[in-house]
């Protein structure tokens, strides 16, 4: 197993409270084959095959290197995709003519059960669902978008994250979790925008509409060596064990958002700031995180789409909200930028360690009303009411493998490198998440400064 995947991988897991999930698949699943008397991992089976469509057999040795992926890195529940592969979400495509049927048919040939879905759904307690746009597979034909600005800009996310809410509603009536399988800027490949810090931003804010519009979960796309939006890359496709590995930006992305969400569930709201969801002009968006009771808001996500060489702008937080606020900074100097990218004041190095000191800032004196300033480019997670003996931030070193892994204690603190590779023993959350019992946040008081 490459160092550089089990540290990429255990960043994440580190910082979630609740199991990571990877789904494996993809567009040839279908036609790949189970073979257990196989030694090799896996083997190509059509050298001719279409390059978006490769088929495969693979052996026992597959589910091997997940189980032992899973000893190193902790718990990760691998999901074979069982029905069609196109359930994908990609920004800058449009629906095809004829959609759904197109796809079912195709499918059907590959997997005979289609035909008992499309039975369900022309049967369905609310009458033929396969003319009907709320279920329609999204599949598209990819239309390649150089246009950066497109993806800076609050006002495209609500249209694109939410198209289906007629049938998400529906699902919620039923008690049906609903999850997007696979979603990211541009598809079969991406442009030269799919690995700009405007991605990162964009991929936090889809996932945060994703949530508000009543989603479960969204899993962000990565796929073989080369393609633009991917999270991380081998040094080249035929060497994976080697250090000096490419950090994609919508890596940065899955790190902010492995700490945005507490353990036990939230509400998210778009509050619209700065009239964000009609204005093309604002260049900032927020939302909202309600804890267990809907009432009381415990967490702010600020994002600022400004190009303005990391430029500080100030977020009002008013009276009455927090005594207190915990601050972590995703940040780059400019929307294009590819590499300069930190987390927490950390960038992630060639052999998918975090380096650099874990930075988080604190506002101590909130209670009357104080500044939050993100750069421009930047977004922040924003804790009310903790201190940095409760916060619960990430807190140490998650690299578990290769050359400089060191455990650190707290921020900007170490100790002397150890052995082992147990999460638990190289940093953990604060004290369990406190929730806020002060009143009700009124949204209207929070606004950006100019």
């Amino acid at each position: 197993m490459p160092n550089p995947i089990q540290n990429y991988l255990a960043n994440l897991r580190a910082r979630i409270q609740s199991p990571l999930r990877i789904r494996v698949g993809g567009n040839s699943m279908d036609s790949s084959t189970f073979v257990p008397g196989q030694t090799q991992m896996i083997i190509l089976i059509d050298p001719n095959a279409y390059f978006n469509d490769v088929p495969v057999d693979f052996g026992p040795t597959f589910f091997d290197v997940l189980n032992s992926m899973a000893d190193v890195v902790g718990l990760i529940p691998c999901f074979w995709e069982t029905t069609w592969d196109e359930g994908e979400l990609y920004d800058t495509n449009y629906v095809g003519g004829d959609t759904w049927r197109s796809a079912a048919t195709y499918h059907l040939v590959q997997i005979p059960e289609v035909a008992e879905v499309l039975h369900d759904l022309e049967n369905s307690v609310y009458g033929n669902l396969i003319p009907s746009p709320l279920l329609a597979v999204p599949l598209y034909v990819a239309v390649e978008n150089t246009n950066i600005s497109y993806f800076v800009s609050h006002t495209n996310i609500p249209s694109y994250a939410q198209w289906q809410s007629t049938g998400i509603g529906m699902a919620h009536n039923a008690h049906i979790p609903v999850l997007m399988t696979e979603y990211n800027t541009v598809s079969c490949g991406g442009s030269n925008v799919s690995d700009t810090f405007a991605a990162s931003l964009w991929a936090i804010d889809a996932a945060l509409n994703f949530a508000a519009s009543g989603l479960s979960g969204a899993f962000l796309h990565t796929r073989e060596y080369g393609v633009l939006y991917n999270l991380f890359d081998p040094p080249s496709p035929t060497d994976s064990t080697a250090s000096g590995w490419r950090t994609g930006s919508p890596y940065y992305s899955a790190l902010f958002l492995s700490e945005t969400f507490p353990p036990s569930g939230v509400a998210v709201l778009d509050i619209n700031l700065n009239n964000s969801i009609h204005d093309p002009a604002a260049t900032v968006a927020g939302y909202a995180l309600y804890g267990q009771n809907g009432t009381v808001c415990n967490r702010l996500i600020l994002i600022n789409y400004g190009n303005d060489g990391g430029n500080a702008r100030n977020f009002t937080i008013g009276p009455n909200v927090a005594s207190t606020a915990g601050v972590r900074l995703l940040e780059a100097p400019s929307i294009t930028e590819t590499t300069k990218i930190s987390w927490a004041g950390q960038t992630v190095g060639p052999n998918g360690e975090l380096e650099g000191t874990q930075t988080t800032q604190y506002y101590t004196n909130c209670a009357n009303g104080c500044n939050i300033s993100i750069p421009g480019p930047g977004a922040a997670i924003i804790l009310f009411d903790v201190t940095a003996s409760n916060a619960s931030f990430y807190v140490g070193n998650s690299t578990i493998a290769g050359p400089g892994y060191q455990q650190n204690g707290t921020d900007g603190s170490s100790s002397p490198a150890t052995s082992g590779s147990a999460l638990e023993n190289i940093g953990g959350y604060g004290e369990e998440w406190r929730w806020a019992v002060a009143g009700m946040m009124m949204l209207g008081i929070l606004q950006s400064v100019l």
